[in-house]
């Protein structure tokens, strides 16, 4: 998935790091550390005092051309070879030197300053530290200190920083990988290039540079450039053009946002290969009956529908172009795309303007088409008057520092120059009038890419003549057969230069008023599921939530459930679905027994349902990721249902789930089992007892702690929830308390303490208590103590709850009925081979003891007293950071604390 940074700096190999920013963006990041050379040892230094850089001694090394602070081992290029100092004799001329050295020092100071006014700013910055096998030798550190340290640093002396490691294979190991987070990125090159050539091409691993900068990707901001705009000096016309007049296809490969109206005319691009595999997968039968239901397809009449996977939306356009007829013979004709529209109407650009580009002074970048976008942006009448006094409606261009050519050039991993060079032959030879418009084109630096326009017949069937002119003579020189599902879509690629020549043609030739607008580029395009019951009698509704990483353990989860059905009821298994992949979702499937008829695996893409709403707002701690926050849009997703069984992915069932979901909720809002660590952890003898009560009480504004229900498993009355405004309230109280321990656990204990009917214990048996406490019957009351030891004795549902886990310690006590069900899934191996390196042959002894979270807690506990005493010693600027590291491990304390007996 692409993740976007306002600033990319390069931290280590840094004239490498730059070169190849060079090559993928064609920018260098100039904020002081760039075409320089940062010996690893020193960096910290310099993230955390960059001051320091050049404060004294700096030496000349003019071998290289470079000039070094001896503070900090920092060197810097200057901007001439060493011969620019040096007479045939090899004298150094010194007046030279000294004038370059100072030049050298004015600039460093100038970027020093840049460095450290974007390192306070609030922008996004992905740091860039490639480490080789050069940057190995003689270290007093592991690597795995060296990039932990790194990121400390960072995140002490920057905000909304995160970290890309870029390391060489061959010293790439399995535990640096473990170091991957949010904010920390591992990836690896084939090779670095030697020292002395880290900006030479044939030295530089481009191919791995080139996809890695494809996922990390800067918002470039360039100085506004002058674009040229097509509009003709002259009088303007009107053409009365009617609503009738105008077809514009929208161009659609899935189910997305539908746009459609009296003009704009949804059709679904490949029809005719829609279910056979594409770069996007393959498409499910209920998501192509969606296709079929509401557009047309580009598979009837004279069409290349079947070319769809090297054409793409040009299919589209084929369609159009020999099928007039079907379209009504209109007098204008254009082209969009699901995800890129115009904006058609410029008063109303302001309102987007806010918003990054997708491509520099050209296309926007928006997070979905709201209700009011689609108001406000496609009004028939709107389209008309954009419409009516022009000749073509085109897409303002892209404007970038490299010339078209140089643009396709430069991206090896979709494009093969010669494909262009074979456009621009075919050209010369057979359409020569255009000859010296490609070549112009070619060496502009305005992109017009998209396909996205809108043209009177005349000269929409002029270019057609032309483009697919020169793609029948492509087809005979050109074999793709060999290429791969990327590299196949040339004719998509090569189509949107082909329009670029062809514009600057009619701008040449000046008979057409051509007018350019603004376009949108959405990201989110998914529309919701209509999601209905699977079966019709006995239907037993079931709903999990799970990113792609937890997918072992919710198969474990699935498998122990299927187990225990019966064969009189129907079992309906929902998966919220955040980035699951292909291959697992088939895994998952393959957990049904062959030829069974009353279970059915469905899954939930989240995304359209988080429209709307700030992500920012889904606090998370610990272990805890933002999919727990998803039982808040449950009532939303599935609202052709009364009633669903909500349940964590760590667990395991042991009996029939219609047991539980046969439960009479009544009046209730959900069943629940109470949550047996919170009732001990509130005791007298517990320590921090009142500090959770205090958090209970006040912050969570709970009437009786005791009633605090655990949410692993749950029992929904979706009506009741519906009727309620569950999820505006949910939302509303997150955003009031901000930082709940337990996360959306807390926020439905806030709200719904007394609309719970309480289930029995057996139906939620949290394992990690006899772990964690030795002494547990002095630490209950008596009735909840039996109460809890008689159902762990005779679960119905495991919860493998806390920080200790069933897969990271199999010689725990009820382990053994988590690896007996995954012992029956596709996952077992998986499991297994994830978990080996972190097998501990005391781990019964260590837990026990609870060693690792009373570690923790003391040593944070020393972090937090020693800032304390610090604030209080300190004033100004190092006042404030000293009480914002209290806070900091102010607040790790109580989550450690928390953590302790933690249930989640």
């Amino acid at each position: 998935m692409e993740k976007r940074f306002d600033h990319i700096i390069s931290l280590g190999l840094n004239c490498e790091i730059s070169f190849i920013l060079l090559k993928n963006f064609n920018f260098v990041e100039s904020s002081l550390l760039s075409w320089s050379y940062v010996p690893i040892s020193n960096l910290n230094d310099v993230l955390k005092n960059p001051q320091l850089i050049f404060s004294e001694g700096i030496e000349d090394l003019t071998e290289h051309n470079m000039f070094k602070c001896s503070k900090t081992g920092i060197a810097f290029h200057g901007k001439n070879p060493p011969s620019f100092y040096t007479d045939k004799k090899g004298n150094i001329d010194q007046s030279l030197l000294l004038q370059e050295k100072n030049d050298v020092i004015s600039r460093v100071e100038y970027l020093k300053q840049k460095f450290i006014r974007v390192g306070q700013s609030s922008e996004s910055k992905l740091y860039v530290l490639g480490i080789s096998h050069y940057f190995t030798q003689n270290l007093k550190q592991s690597l795995k200190d060296i990039i932990l340290n790194c990121y400390e640093a960072i995140a002490q002396s920057q905000q909304n920083a995160s970290l890309l490691v870029l390391l060489e294979k061959n010293i790439a190991t399995a535990d640096l990988f473990d170091l991957s987070n949010i904010y920390i990125y591992i990836r690896t090159l084939d090779y670095f290039a030697p020292i002395d050539k880290a900006t030479f091409e044939e030295y530089v691993d481009l191919k791995n540079a080139f996809l890695i900068f494809k996922e990390f990707v800067p918002t470039i901001t360039q100085e506004k450039s002058k674009a040229y705009k097509f509009e003709k000096k002259m009088e303007k016309k009107m053409n009365n053009v009617l609503i009738s007049d105008i077809k514009i296809l929208v161009s659609y490969h899935k189910p997305s946002v539908l746009l459609k109206n009296k003009i704009l005319t949804p059709i679904h691009s490949g029809r005719a290969i829609a279910q056979q595999i594409s770069k996007d997968g393959t498409i499910d039968t209920e998501a192509y009956q969606w296709l079929l239901n509401n557009m047309i397809g580009d598979n009837s009449g004279d069409n290349i529908s079947s070319k769809n996977r090297f054409y793409n939306e040009i299919t589209s356009l084929y369609w159009a172009w020999k099928n007039p007829d079907k379209l009504n013979n209109p007098k204008y004709i254009g082209l969009m795309q699901y995800r890129r529209q115009f904006i058609f109407d410029d008063a109303i650009q302001d309102k987007y303007a806010d918003n990054q580009w997708f491509a520099p002074e050209s296309q926007y970048v928006i997070n979905y088409l709201s209700n009011d976008d689609l108001q406000i942006l496609f009004s028939e009448e709107q389209i008309v008057n954009a419409v009516n006094d022009v000749d073509i409606l085109i897409a303002k261009p892209a404007v970038y520092n490299v010339s078209v050519f140089e643009q396709y050039a430069n991206d090896p991993r979709e494009h093969d120059i010669s494909d262009l060079e074979c456009v621009l032959a075919i050209i010369d030879e057979k359409y020569p009038k255009f000859s010296n418009s490609a070549k112009d084109y070619m060496n502009s630096h305005l992109h017009y890419f998209w396909n996205m326009f809108v043209m009177k017949w005349d000269i929409f069937n002029d270019y057609c003549k032309f483009l697919f002119g020169i793609f029948d003579e492509m087809e005979k020189r050109i074999d793709i057969f060999n290429r791969n599902i990327i590299k196949q879509r040339i004719y998509a690629y090569l189509s949107e230069r082909i329009m670029g020549i062809y514009l600057t043609q009619l701008k040449k030739e000046n008979i057409y008023i051509i007018k350019e607008k603004y376009s949108l580029f959405e990201e989110d395009t998914d529309i919701p599921k209509e999601i209905t019951p699977s079966f019709t009698k006995n239907n037993i509704p079931i709903i999990f939530s799970s990113d792609n990483n937890y997918i072992p353990y919710l198969a474990v989860a699935i498998k122990s459930l299927i187990c225990n059905v019966s064969p009189n009821n129907n079992y309906d298994i929902f998966i919220i679905d955040e980035h699951i992949t292909n291959d697992n979702k088939q895994r998952l499937h393959h957990l049904i027994p062959e030829n069974t008829q009353n279970i059915k695996i469905s899954f939930i893409d989240i995304k359209p349902y988080l429209r709307g709403i700030e992500k920012s707002i889904f606090y998370c701690s610990g272990h805890f990721s933002i999919s727990t926050y998803y039982r808040f849009f449950i009532p939303r997703i599935l609202k052709n249902f009364d009633k669903v069984v909500y349940l964590d992915c760590d667990i395991v069932i042991l009996s029939d789930i219609a047991d539980l979901y046969a439960t009479d909720l009544k009046y209730h809002m959900f069943g629940a089992a109470i949550d047996t660590e919170v009732i001990r952890s509130i005791q007298k003898e517990a320590p921090w007892s009142q500090e959770t009560i205090y958090y209970l009480t006040q912050k969570l504004k709970m009437k009786n702690p005791n009633n605090y229900f655990q949410a692993g498993v749950l029992l929904l009355n979706l009506t009741k929830m519906r009727q309620e405004n569950f999820e505006t309230k949910c939302i509303e109280r997150l955003t009031e308390i901000k930082t709940p321990n337990y996360v959306d656990q807390d926020i439905l204990n806030s709200l719904y303490e007394n609309q719970i009917k309480f289930l029995p214990l057996s139906w939620n048996i949290e394992w990690q208590l006899p772990i964690q406490h030795q002494n547990l019957i002095e630490m209950l009351p008596i009735e909840i103590y039996s109460n809890y030891i008689k159902n762990y004795n005779n679960p119905n549902i495991i919860h493998y709850c806390s920080c200790y886990k069933p897969w990271k310690s199999p010689d725990l006590p009820l382990a053994e009925y988590f690896w007996k069900y995954a012992r029956l899934t596709p996952f077992y191996e998986e499991i297994l081979y994830k978990n080996m390196p972190q097998t501990d042959n005391n781990s019964t002894m260590h837990v026990q003891q609870n060693i690792p979270c009373k570690k923790n807690i003391f040593f944070i506990k020393i972090k937090k007293i020693l800032y304390t005493v610090l604030v209080g010693l300190s004033f100004g600027k190092i006042h404030a950071e000293f009480k914002t590291k209290k806070e900091k491990y102010k607040t790790r304390l109580k989550n450690e604390k928390n953590s302790t007996g933690s249930h989640r």
